[in-house]
């Protein structure tokens, strides 16, 4: 049974999502006729993209990629997930890329049963069809990370296990290496284009590169991710290291980045033109403020129609994962929301997300904010038996509890 409903709760609406998934990270965006698109990932089996009608509240799957890449009868590890965000393109196609499941068969690279690598696809939605753009870069594993210049149409992403930065254009099917910049235990889940087509990711430790498409070639930033000691570390054989940012956004205004570092949930500021940074607030739930335990930061960042910063933060569990949590409490884990006005630097906890018949959040790994201002989630939804899925979940900050 699950705890009594804390005093501080957030009503949300969920929707269940009819696909066979075991995880969600990073894929769901708002596309700008209020479509919501959501990439999901099945260890073992193939990813899917399905999408969202929020007028209709039709949720309709779009396509599965082990079929969709046409690798049905390689026998080889499918392709099973969408771990990338997700981008809509000048041309209103929905770009993303897919990644493998069982990363540990890394090893076998040369061997029959590897993973093919990575493709890079869209969703095309006045055809309803996917359309498949190919392996660029074989050797270098998966795609577990994607960033769009929309102006120029060239798409950016990070390899796993490998690490590598690289630039694909989906016009001319050419694809670049642009420099190895992680170890697999730190591949950076987030990159962030400015309106200049700069590209900015993090590496540890607490390190912030950039490439510049004229200049053609990446640099380290002067500045670090602003960061805590004392820390417990991440375990050695974790892909998630503490000492890089979880997720980052650009502002809707342009000139700024958004960011989270990933161990101590510490909210920070990145100016792009004068480029000094500074932290903000941590966006922790109010039980780890300035804990050395604090939970691992999670995915789900989003700027608000209001201009508010809206997080949705694991506060029952050393880390979220969807079949292999850490250190969750007696309660469970649980999913928080917190908010930050970067105009009046006012930090809320507003309490535990639930849904309308008292469902529990227990974790969420991404987040986009649809043009009518609905903040979306994607994340593990539980009643008071047991846990049913991965949902959509819709929060009106409208409605501030």
């Amino acid at each position: 049974m699950l705890p009594l409903l804390l005093a501080a709760v957030v009503t949300v609406q969920l929707h269940s999502i009819p696909a066979p998934a075991d995880g969600f990270w990073s894929a769901v965006t708002a596309a700008k006729d209020g479509r919501i698109y959501i990439g999901l990932c099945k260890h073992g089996g193939a990813g899917h993209l399905v999408q969202y009608h929020p007028a209709t509240r039709e949720m309709r799957v779009l396509g599965n990629m082990t079929e969709v890449t046409r690798e049905q009868a390689l026998g080889r590890q499918p392709q099973s997930k969408i771990h990338t965000k997700l981008w809509e393109g000048s041309d209103g196609r929905i770009y993303f890329a897919t990644h493998l499941g069982n990363w540990w068969y890394h090893a076998r690279e040369s061997e029959a049963g590897s993973y093919p690598g990575g493709h890079w696809l869209a969703y095309d939605p006045q055809r309803d069809i996917i359309e498949d753009f190919g392996i660029a870069f074989p050797q270098l594993g998966g795609i577990i990370t994607l960033a769009m210049d929309s102006k120029r149409d060239l798409l950016y992403g990070m390899t796993f296990p490998h690490g590598h930065f690289v630039k694909f254009d989906p016009r001319t099917l050419e694809g670049k290496r642009l420099g190895r910049m992680n170890n697999w235990h730190a591949v950076v889940r987030t990159l962030v284009v400015d309106g200049n087509g700069r590209v900015y990711g993090s590496a540890e430790p607490n390190l912030i590169f950039r490439y510049d498409p004229d200049a053609g070639h990446v640099e380290f930033l002067p500045v670090e991710i602003p960061h805590r000691e004392g820390l417990e570390p991440s375990p050695v054989t974790s892909t998630t290291t503490k000492r890089v940012w979880r997720t980052a956004i650009l502002s809707r205004d342009g000139t700024r980045i958004y960011g989270v570092q990933a161990g101590s949930v510490d909210l920070f500021e990145l100016e792009l033109e004068s480029m000094k940074i500074r932290s903000l607030a941590q966006l922790a739930p109010d039980d780890f403020l300035d804990s050395a335990r604090v939970p691992y930061a999670s995915l789900s960042l989003t700027e608000g129609r209001d201009g508010v910063l809206y997080y949705a933060a694991q506060g029952g569990a050393r880390r979220f994962d969807y079949y292999d949590t850490e250190g969750a409490s007696s309660g469970g884990p649980r999913v928080h929301l917190i908010s930050y006005d970067p105009r009046t630097g006012r930090r809320t906890d507003h309490g535990q997300l639930r849904g309308p018949r008292g469902e529990a959040v227990l974790g969420t790994e991404g987040a986009t904010t649809s043009p009518d201002g609905t903040i979306y989630f994607v994340g593990l939804v539980a009643d008071e038996n047991r846990a049913t899925g991965i949902h959509l979940i819709a929060y009106s900050p409208e409605m501030k509890q």
